[in-house]
C-alpha cells in the first residue's frame, strides 16, 4: 500500500514527481501531509511508502515501481540500512537502470558515503536535506518539499528555510501543554490512584509521531491512573 498526494497550482507547466519510502520507521505518510503547507509555481506529486507494506503486498510494490520508474527523484530514509527491506534489491535494479536521482538517509555512516553518488547534488544540497528528512517535522518537510520545487521543478525564486530544531524535552499530553510545570500536573492528580511514567524519545515528537503515545496516555487514564508522560533525549 502507498499513499499519493498531489498539488498542482493552476497555470503549472510542469510537475515534479517524488517518492519517499521510508525503511521500519513507519512514517512516509508525513512527507505527503506536508504538501498542504507548500505554495508555489511548481506541481508536486509526493508518492509515500513504507517497506513493511511493500514487503508484505507484491501488488502494492508493483504499482509503487510503477511510480518508481516515472519518478523525478527517490528519497529513502531508513532506520538502520537497507537489510530491513527485503525487496530492495529489487527496487534497486529498476532505479540504477534508470539512472534515477535518489537520495540515501540512513542511521550507519557508512552506507550513506556508499550511496552519496547517487544523489546528483552538491554536497550543500546534500547535507541540507538529509538534515530535514533526519529532524522530520512539519517545518522541515516542508522545506525539503520547497528544495524538491526549487532544484528539480526549475523554481528558483522559492525560498527553502533551513533547519528548524525543535524542542528536546517537554510534556507528550493529548490533554495539556507541552510546556506545563511539572508540579502544577501532580498536584491535578488524585493522590488514591497509582502514577504511571510514560518516557518518548524526542524524535517522536519532533516528527510528529505520538498519537499512538496519546492514545496509550487516554487509555492508562480511562483504567484509573494518572499519567506523566514525557519526552526527552536519551
Amino acid at each position: 500500500m502507498y499513499e499519493v498526494y498531489e498539488r498542482v497550482p493552476e497555470g503549472a507547466e510542469r510537475t515534479v514527481t517524488a517518492v519517499y519510502l521510508s525503511v521500519m520507521n513507519r512514517d512516509s505518510i508525513f512527507l505527503g501531509k506536508a504538501l498542504g503547507g507548500v505554495d508555489g509555481p511548481v506541481g508536486l506529486r509526493v508518492v509515500c511508502a513504507d517497506s513493511e507494506d511493500l514487503d508484505g503486498d507484491d501488488e502494492s510494490f508493483i504499482g509503487f515501481m510503477s511510480e518508481v520508474r516515472s519518478a523525478d527523484i527517490l528519497l529513502m530514509s531508513l532506520h538502520g540500512d537497507e537489510s530491513h527491506f527485503k525487496k530492495y534489491d529489487r527496487m534497486m535494479a529498476v532505479v540504477e537502470r534508470n539512472g534515477l536521482d535518489t537520495l540515501y538517509e540512513g542511521s550507519l555512516p557508512e552506507s550513506n558515503e556508499e550511496n552519496r553518488h547517487r544523489f546528483r547534488h552538491p554536497d550543500s544540497d546534500y547535507v541540507l536535506v538529509r538534515t530535514l528528512l533526519d529532524l522530520g517535522g512539519p517545518e522541515n518537510l516542508r522545506s525539503v518539499l520547497l528544495w524538491i520545487a526549487r532544484e528539480l521543478g526549475g523554481a528558483s525564486e522559492v525560498i527553502v528555510p533551513g533547519p528548524v530544531i525543535g524542542r528536546t524535552d517537554g510534556l507528550c499530553h493529548p490533554d495539556r501543554p507541552v510546556d506545563m510545570d511539572i508540579d502544577e500536573m501532580y498536584s491535578s492528580f488524585d493522590p488514591s490512584l497509582p502514577t504511571i511514567g510514560v518516557m518518548v524519545h524526542s524524535a517522536t515528537y519532533a516528527k510528529n509521531r505520538i498519537g499512538p503515545i496519546h492514545d496509550l496516555v487516554r487509555s492508562l487514564e480511562s483504567h484509573g491512573a494518572n499519567v506523566v508522560p514525557v519526552f526527552c533525549v536519551s
